[in-house]
């Protein structure tokens, strides 16, 4: 008992001077933080509040510049994937081209004299196509017209689009051309 009225001799006293120093610093009279600060094992815990302003400020201008910085990349990002469209839709157009002229030529090759120079047609159309853009529409052609296609032109453009090629179909229809050319 006498243990306990020692504690509440010591712990009263402590409080109330824990509420005062509170109310002074709620009204600005002391800076409790900046006291605080000073003091070595205790500063770590309770930074003074210009510090932790310091701190603020950099927080928000490391923000403002990882904001800009994503705001430039989505900006090269939409630039890139309207250049992309633009490939896109050009492709597109000239695969419905190629598609329509194919079409014709199946018409023209199916029993007529004149065939070849459709094909030759075709083959200086896709020769002045980069090889991969060849390569992109010719995926969809049968692998005959194809062969017949790359026949027609030049030695040195069909071994490029030949080697753009996915290496299985360029070797059968390397093939095919070996077939065709003996035959004839």
């Amino acid at each position: 008992m006498k243990a306990l009225k020692i504690g509440v001799k010591i712990l009263v006293p402590l409080l109330i001077i824990a509420a005062a120093v509170y109310v002074l610093d709620w009204f600005g009279v002391v800076k409790v933080r900046d006291t605080l600060s000073r003091v070595p094992v205790v500063g770590q815990l309770f930074p003074a509040e210009k510090e932790q302003e310091e701190s603020t400020a950099e927080k928000i201008a490391r923000l403002e510049k990882e904001n800009s910085q994503y705001k430039s990349e989505i900006a090269r990002i939409n630039k890139e994937k309207e250049e992309l469209k633009k490939q896109v839709k050009t492709l597109e157009e000239q695969l419905n081209s190629l598609t329509a002229v194919t079409g014709e030529e199946k018409k023209e090759t199916s029993g007529e004299e004149g065939g070849e120079e459709g094909i030759e047609k075709l083959a200086a159309f896709y020769a002045a196509m980069k090889p991969q853009e060849a390569v992109a529409i010719m995926n969809y052609l049968d692998d005959e017209l194809v062969v017949r296609i790359l026949s027609a032109m030049d030695e040195e453009q069909a071994g490029k689009i030949l080697a753009a090629m996915e290496p299985r179909r360029a070797a059968a229809i390397a093939a095919e051309m070996t077939v065709e050319s003996e035959g004839r």
